[in-house]
């Protein structure tokens, strides 16, 4: 080999592997700007992470502090928070398309729900921003089999989505009733967008629904005043009815 290309193929190795330590060591970092960045984009406020820590060897990452801030007009400065979220990713899929993750698991889900007294509600907002941002992409809205989505978008499947139990705090003040605090029941999600899976912002309308299904559950449950109930029942159905959810 001629020693010049052989000096110039260990310069470019050199470089090569230096930027591959440079991206592992700064993963974590990358991620959560990443998250944070992308999430405000989707649900059209503010979303942040204390921490990420993502192990590539394992297939494992671990995100923490990651909140979602009530829309402009509400009380509570974040609609949700939550505490830990752990994810298993299916390592062999990283190149393929979709990524498989095999479980991701929320632990300590607290939802901070206000109605209003037109019945609009934070959550509710945050749900219609998704869709809307979901379907200004081009995606399907049916968060099943993700076709019509943005062909250069990275697909996702996620074979499991854990909620542990947490917690739900309402502010009915608005419509006459006092502020309440009750469980909010673990729930599990199979098989989010399916064999070919969706885009990420598909998937997030899907589990945001889902979200907003056991709020609402629980709103009914907990036994608030019956105009709030009825108010907040309808604003849910009615949005989730107009985008497929």
């Amino acid at each position: 080999m001629n020693r010049k290309f052989l000096v110039i193929a260990l310069v470019v190795a050199a470089v090569a592997v230096g930027a591959v330590t440079l991206l592992v060591s700064n993963l974590d970092s990358l991620v959560a700007k990443l998250i944070e960045s992308e999430g405000s984009k989707v649900t059209g406020t503010d979303v942040a992470v204390s921490g990420v820590k993502i192990s590539l060897k394992e297939g494992s990452g671990a995100i923490s502090g990651l909140t979602i801030a009530s829309p402009d007009g509400f009380d509570p400065a974040h609609a949700f928070t939550l505490g830990g979220i752990r994810l298993d990713l299916d390592l062999g899929s990283l190149r393929s398309d979709p990524v498989v993750i095999d479980e991701i698991r929320v632990s300590d889900p607290q939802v901070a729900a206000q109605i209003l007294a037109d019945g609009s509600s934070n959550i509710l907002v945050l749900q219609k921003h998704v869709a809307q941002f979901a379907a200004a992409r081009g995606g399907s809205g049916k968060g099943g089999d993700g076709k019509g989505a943005q062909q250069d978008t990275k697909r996702l499947r996620i074979k499991r989505l854990v909620f542990d139990g947490g917690g739900f705090a309402l502010d009915a003040t608005a419509l006459g009733d006092k502020q309440r605090e009750v469980a909010l029941p673990a729930f599990t999600l199979t098989d989010l967008g399916g064999t070919a899976g969706a885009a990420p912002d598909e998937l997030a309308k899907v589990v945001l629904g889902a979200l907003t299904r056991e709020a609402t559950q629980a709103i009914a449950e907990a036994g608030i005043k019956q105009k709030a109930g009825e108010v907040i029942e309808d604003k849910a159905q009615e949005l989730l009815d107009k985008i497929g959810g």
